[in-house]
This record gives C-alpha cells, structure tokens and sequence, in this order.
C-alpha cells in the first residue's frame, strides 16, 4: 500500500504548542504501560550499538520521551554493558523530556535546544534512533535524515509502531475515550490538560485524528528500499525488514557503516 500524507495536527505550526504538550504526554503516558509491545525493539538496538563505538543512543525527533523510560531499564542492565541514552528534538517538550532524565537514573540525557535530525551536531556522536517519527517525514527530509547518518558513520535506527492496516483504522474511534480515562492519571496535574479533555476535548479528538492518520504515511518496505537507493553512502549497509509488535508487523530500518561480516 502505498503512503499517503494527510496532515496531522500536531505538526501545523498554527496547532497551540500546549495542546501538543498534552498529546506526546498521553503517548508517552501509554507507552510505558505495553512494555512487552517495546521490549521486541531490544535486540534490534543491540545490533545496532554493536555498530557503534560507543555505548550511547541518540535519539532523533524524541517528542515526549517515547519509549525511552521503559527501554533504558532494560538497556542498563544490558550483558554488554549499560547505556547512556540522549533525548533531542526540533522542538524539545523540555517537562516530559525533563520527567523522562529524572526516571533514567543517570542513563538519559537530553537536549534542551532544538536540534534537527538531517543535521545532526558533531558532537553528539553514537546510534541514532527515530521511534514512531520518521513516517512523518516527507520523502525529501527521510532522505536527508538518512543520508546524514551515513555521512556521519554513525548507525541508524527507524522504528515504527505501527503499519497501514483496516484494522487499525477500525478501532482508532476508541482512541477517544482512552485519553479520557488516562488523563487523570498523566502528570503533573494540569487544569488546562483537563479543561481541554473534558470540557472542550480537543485533546482526546486531536490525538484521535493524528492516531488515525499517522499509520497512513509510514513508509513501505519497498518505499524505504527506494529512499536508500538515493543515497550515495559507500561502505554503507542498510538492512529492511519487520517485526512483530502487539497486533502488526512493523516495518523497520537499520544501517551502519560496515557490511555483514563485521
């Protein structure tokens, strides 16, 4: 199935910053509560670290932390040795980034100021991840956050949640009511976060939408084989494939410099 773009509130730049504070809570308020849906994502991280020299993972459009709070236990606990895990973002949700250092216990970082993912700092050298962010990316800005990690030498990881499916679109209604339930859970205690979930529920309605969408636009195996194909990075390996996570095969994107018989 080809990718299809339709816009996503939580990307318009007119769509108030608060309201979108308020969705990447709620996305990351649930995804540390399906660790097992996370945990299949552990070995793929492994390989990609082994790519690297050093045991750091910079991750790349990092919204509210996204599964960094349940994988950096495991990470830090690893055979190989614990990881540092350094959390960026073009426009860093600083609370949630901050909340997300505090739970790490020493193994997450952030970066307060904006970074971009097709050009990413020198300084901050290690495994780049994107989770759940690359599908919306255009072809041309993929390409460049692509051919940026190759440029660097550094591994690149893409990970999706989730896939073009009926079923998805089926049951995304039901997005709705579980903001609201989880919302009086979600901290810090907001009356604006509660105002604009039940009151006016802008909050549940808009992550309703960009729920539904977002699985629209992720890219295709062979959409991601094109997009690599572009670029000129010799020495280069990228790897495509699924995985099993929760009720989908999610598509995934690994490359690093070498070849397979490192």
């Amino acid at each position: 199935m080809a990718r299809i773009h339709l816009f996503e509130l939580g990307d318009m730049a007119w769509f108030p910053r608060r309201w979108h504070q308020y969705m990447t809570d709620y996305m990351a308020f649930i995804e540390k509560r399906v660790p097992k849906t996370l945990l299949v994502f552990l070995p793929l991280l492994e390989r990609l670290l082994a790519r690297s020299d050093r045991r750091r993972v910079v991750d790349l459009c990092s919204g509210g932390a996204g599964p960094w709070p349940v994988l950096s236990e495991s990470l830090a606990t690893s055979e190989r040795g614990p990881v540092t895990v350094t959390l960026t973002d073009l426009e860093p949700n600083l609370p949630a980034l901050e909340r997300a250092r505090a739970h790490g216990r020493g193994h997450i970082e952030i970066v307060a100021t904006p970074v971009d993912a097709s050009q990413v700092p020198e300084s901050l050298v290690g495994a780049r991840t994107i989770f759940n962010g690359f599908h919306h990316m255009r072809p041309e800005l993929a390409r460049a956050v692509l051919a940026d990690a190759a440029r660097a030498r550094q591994p690149i990881g893409i990970f999706e949640l989730t896939s073009p499916s009926l079923l998805h679109a089926l049951f995304s209604p039901i997005i709705v009511l579980v903001v609201m339930l989880a919302t009086p859970f979600i901290g810090p205690f907001s009356l604006g976060r509660l105002f604009w979930t039940f009151i006016i529920p802008v909050v549940p309605l808009a992550t309703w939408w960009d729920g539904m969408v977002s699985n629209l636009p992720v890219y295709s195996d062979d959409e991601l084989r094109a997009l690599v194909a572009q670029i000129d990075a010799p020495g280069y390996t990228w790897e495509i494939a699924r995985i099993p996570s929760g009720p989908f095969k999610v598509p995934y994107l690994l490359g690093y410099p070498g070849d397979e018989s490192r």
